[in-house]
C-alpha cells in the first residue's frame, strides 16, 4: 500500500518513523530515504542502530531551496536520482518490505528530481503491492495522491515558530 503523510503540521516525518520501527519491531525489512534533508535531525543516529532499518542520506546538508546556487541544485537532484534508482533496485530485488521517502513531496514539486526517476519509482510502487511504500511533505502531487491508499493530512492549529521560537534539537529536529 502506499501512504501519504502531509500538510503543514508537524508529525509527518514522525508518523513515517513511527511506522518504521513498528515494521521493523515486527521483523519486517525497512529502507529510510531522507530527501532534502542532511544528517543533523536526531533520529538518524538511532535508525541507524536498528536491526533492519537502512537510512539512505544525501551525502552533505544543502541550504534552503531559495539559498541554493545551481551548483546546489544541480548536485542535489543528481543526488535524489541516485536515492530514487537504489530504492528501484532494492524494491525489484525483493531487499525491503517497507520503504519511507521522508520529505520526497519537496523535490517532485521544485524540480529537484527527474520527472523520469520519480515516475519510475511510482510506478514500481504502484505495481509492488506487497510492499509498503510511505511518503512524506506538505504539498504532494495530484499524481502522489491519486495513487495513494493512505492520505493522512497533519494541519498546524498552532505551533511556536509562529510566535519566533525556533526549531529546537531534539523537539523539530
Amino acid at each position: 500500500m502506499i501512504h501519504v503523510y502531509k500538510g503543514n503540521g508537524k508529525g509527518k516525518t514522525s508518523a513515517a518513523i513511527g511506522l518504521a520501527v513498528r515494521a521493523a519491531g515486527a521483523g519486517k525489512r525497512v529502507v529510510y530515504a531522507r530527501f532534502m534533508k542532511g544528517n543533523e535531525s536526531g533520529e538518524i543516529p538511532v535508525l541507524q542502530q536498528i536491526s533492519g532499518i537502512r537510512v539512505l542520506t544525501l551525502s552533505r546538508p544543502y541550504p534552503f531551496t531559495w539559498e541554493m546556487t545551481s551548483e546546489d541544485r544541480t548536485q542535489i537532484t543528481r543526488e535524489h536520482d541516485e536515492m530514487l534508482e537504489t530504492l528501484c533496485k532494492l524494491s525489484r530485488s525483493q531487499e525491503a518490505d517497507v520503504f519511507v521517502l521522508d520529505e520526497i513531496t519537496y523535490p517532485v514539486t521544485l524540480g529537484l528530481v527527474r520527472e523520469e526517476s520519480w515516475k519510475q519509482l511510482l510506478s514500481l510502487a504502484r505495481e509492488k503491492t506487497e510492499t509498503e511504500w510511505v511518503f512524506t511533505g506538505q504539498d504532494p502531487s495530484a499524481q502522489m495522491l491519486e495513487t495513494a491508499d493512505y492520505i493522512t493530512d497533519m494541519q498546524a492549529v498552532r505551533h511556536p515558530y509562529e510566535r519566533g521560537i525556533a526549531a529546537r534539537k531534539g523537539i523539530e529536529y
